[in-house]
């Protein structure tokens, strides 16, 4: 008996083509899609104007970093680092601003008492 050998498949050039065709136009529907613009969401101007007013008044930086805050979770906008550090920095002002005041305060009573700390 003779082993039967295997013979190498056919190259028929007409069938490629069309599977080519439909290859680019797959290409051009997969470019067609990755280079669309990206949507971005705008910034919330709560935010904007917390970390504006957190070098300036830094209550004002804290009541527009919480209001921010509320309208990004309730997903109306980005900006949700803007307004963590606009709070940071206003809470930190306020510490400071408040330290500032009782150290001025001290010095207003030290100064009228003649020089000499008064204890009660």
């Amino acid at each position: 008996m003779r082993q039967q050998q295997p013979q190498a498949p056919v190259h028929h050039p007409q069938q490629e083509q069309p599977r080519t065709v439909a290859y680019l136009d797959d290409v051009r529907a997969t470019a067609a899609v990755r280079y669309e613009e990206p949507t971005v969401a705008p910034i919330n101007k709560f935010a904007i104007a917390a970390l504006i007013s957190a070098f300036f008044v830094p209550i004002i930086a804290v009541i527009f970093g919480h209001l921010a805050l509320r309208d990004i979770n309730g997903g109306k906008g980005e900006g949700r680092r803007m307004a963590v550090a606009s709070l940071i920095l206003g809470y930190f002002g306020i510490v400071w601003v408040t330290a500032l005041a009782i150290t001025f305060a001290a010095g207003i009573l030290v100064v009228g008492a003649g020089g000499k700390i008064i204890i009660g």
